[in-house]
């Protein structure tokens, strides 16, 4: 309904998330729950929304290959448009330079 309780006219369904409240991530879970990544070696976070990949300098299946089934995944699912790029981020760490 628009502010003047008028009923507004019909709008494609774009995303298959509803977003509102409480029922929007509880949903992006289900719908997530078969996305993994393509090595055993890599691992991936999900809380909520949010996706963490870990993928370790020694692995046989690199961060562009694991990125790309993820992107594949989202696109089959309907939800490529939900990526948000600019608040990917990528994090090298060298453990040579912690040492105790």
């Amino acid at each position: 309904m628009t502010p003047d309780e008028s009923l507004s006219g019909l709008k494609p369904i774009s995303s298959s998330i509803i977003e509102g409240r409480g029922i929007g991530f509880i949903l992006w879970i289900i719908v997530e729950s078969d996305l993994h990544p393509l090595s055993h070696i890599n691992v991936m976070f999900k809380y909520a929304d949010d996706t963490n990949l870990l993928v370790p300098e020694n692995t046989d299946v690199t961060l562009d290959v694991e990125f790309s089934h993820i992107r594949t995944w989202a696109d089959s699912n309907g939800l490529l448009n939900l990526i948000n790029l600019a608040k990917m981020k990528e994090l090298n760490t060298d453990t040579a330079l912690c040492s105790r």
